[in-house]
Order: structure tokens, then sequence, then C-alpha cells
């Protein structure tokens, strides 16, 4: 999806109000998939509410666009269904997608409202799609970057699994066991694979943040951070240590490839520490003899 969602850089027009605190449009509590999640091998460039209501603007903002669920002039049907855009001044516009056919009528005195959450598009329940884009840097940012929390988080994030893959040594690597359990590994370079989650106040398993893997204590430019997409050629990227094509990042479904690591003799630790927005921190340490 997110090619029609780039195409969206080329159809808003126009500048607006000057940007403002931005709110969450509906409770936090919703949320099924947040920004930067691995959905089936693809990133999520925003956050996936499911919800039946209205849904209110994220604050004030001038109306850049509305698309019909038809599609509007095209006559196709477009996989956002009906969407609506608001410019937040400073560049900042917010986009809500998969809203239903007609917009609710706001009584008066209540927040401004971009429509009711639907089922238009490429959805299976009621529900809608959020995005925060960048004009001026031309990129898809993480929400929760910009948005007030309305929920205490105190919950840790979770590593599920750490996996090691060597195109040299293929029989090496895999699954690592359990911290405490020494593991005996070829020398050479690997690839890290790190699946981890971050769980809601609701209880809902979302990405985490931000992801760090270390040798010996150093993490020499193995960093994962879920903050912007960015196209470049076509091409759709994401910050890991510098911006890399997303779909090395993705392609270790459900997990997420945070880069490589070289492994020489010796005992050597490789630790891997997951936080989210909120500051909760998770690290595991692996021992590692290298032979």
């Amino acid at each position: 999806m997110y090619r029609f969602l780039l195409l969206i850089m080329i159809v808003l027009p126009g500048f607006g109000a000057p940007a403002g605190a931005l709110e969450w449009p509906v409770s936090e509590k919703a949320i099924v998939l947040n920004f930067g999640a691995n959905e089936e091998g693809s990133p999520v460039l925003g956050t996936v509410f499911e919800y039946e209501g209205a849904v209110n603007a994220a604050g004030p903002g001038d109306l850049l666009f509305e698309c019909p669920a038809d599609g509007g002039m095209s006559g196709l049907p477009s996989p956002l269904g009906r969407w609506t855009a608001l410019d937040h001044g400073d560049g900042i516009v917010s986009v809500y997608c998969r809203l239903a056919p007609s917009a609710p009528e706001a009584p008066p005195g209540d927040a401004p409202l971009v429509g009711s959450a639907g089922s238009s598009g490429w959805s299976e329940a009621p529900g809608f799609c959020f995005f925060l884009f960048d004009r001026k840097e031309r990129r898809w940012c993480n929400p929760a970057m910009m948005m007030s929390p309305s929920e205490e988080d105190t919950q840790m994030p979770s590593i599920i699994e750490t996996r090691l893959s060597s195109p040299s040594a293929p029989a090496s690597g895999g699954i690592l066991p359990a911290a405490a359990r020494p593991t005996v590994i070829r020398q050479g370079t690997y690839l890290v694979s790190v699946t981890a989650s971050d769980r809601s106040s609701a209880g809902r398993t979302l990405a985490p943040y931000c992801i760090v893997c270390m040798v010996n204590g150093k993490e020499e430019g193995r960093s994962l951070t879920f903050e912007t997409f960015t196209a470049r050629a076509g091409v759709l990227m994401t910050y890991r240590s510098g911006f890399v094509p997303a779909s090395q990042v993705y392609r270790s479904f459900p997990g997420f490839e945070v880069g490589e690591v070289l492994l020489t003799r010796g005992h050597t630790s490789l630790d891997i520490i997951v936080s989210d927005f909120a500051g909760n921190t998770r690290s595991i340490v692996y021992s590692l003899t290298v032979e």
C-alpha cells in the first residue's frame, strides 16, 4: 500500500495553519498496528486503529485533500478507501484513511471531526489508518514522536527471538538459545535478526521503538530506530544506522534485520537491547564461544 501513499506526496497542495500540539485521533487502546511494525514482510507506515465511531482531527489545520471511497475522479477503488488530509503547518500533514463513506455531523463545541471509522478500502474490520507526513523532509513520521501520550506505559518490551545467519557458513548460526547457555559458533560475519515487540495497555502486541545490537559492549553502527520512512528513487528507505532499503530490514518476517556483526575467535558477548517510546527497556546478553 505504500506506493499509494507515495502518490499523496504529489497530490497534497498548499500550506496551512501554524503547527501546534497534536493529539491521538482516538484512544491509544484502539491501536492494533503501529508505525514500523512488520506486516508480513512489509513495514507499516502509520498507525492502524480497530475502532467504531467518530475520528477526531489530530489538531487544528487546513483541509488539503479529501478523496471519496470510490477513488474520486479516477473512478477506481483505492486501497486507502475514503481519506482526508489536513495541513497542521510547519510542513506536518496528517492523513486519515479507510474512513466510512459519509462524514458524521459534529455537534457544536465538539472537537473537529474528519469522519467516522469505517471499512472502505482494503480493510477487513471497522477502523481506520492514521499517518503523519513531513512535507519539508518528504518522509513518513512515527506519530508517537509528535503525539501527547494519553496513557502511562510501564511495560517493558519483549525479545522473542534472536537469529544469526551467515551466507559464508550456512551450517552455523540459527536461533540463539537462552542467554544463560553459552553457544559455540564458527568465526565469520553474521546477519542479526531480532523478533521483538512492545505491549500496549490494552494488551496489543506492537512494534518497539528501537533495537540495538552490541558486540563486547560496542554498538558499531548496529541500531534500528522506528522513526521515519522516506522514498529515494522510488525505493522505500528506513533508518538503520543510516538509511537502508526497508526491504532489507523487513525480509525476515516477523523479525527485523538489525545489521551484520563480525565474530572472531574467542569468547564474545552479543547484547540485544530493545526500548519503547516511554523509555522502558529490555536487554539480553548472549555468551558466545567463537571457533
